[in-house]
């Protein structure tokens, strides 16, 4: 049964992080702080999305 509590609790951490960065990114991108014709920023918001 902890097992599956800490397999939850992982899941649901990446899930945040994800989330987090998610966000962030979409705020650097609307203040045009990212530039989505950089290469590794379009794949990385590429991969978020």
């Amino acid at each position: 049964m902890i097992t599956i509590l800490n397999i939850l609790t992982l899941l649901l951490d990446v899930a945040f992080f994800i989330m987090l960065v998610h966000i962030i990114m979409s705020w650097l991108i609307n203040f045009n702080v990212l530039n989505l014709r950089q290469p590794i920023v379009a794949q990385i918001w590429d991969g978020l999305n």
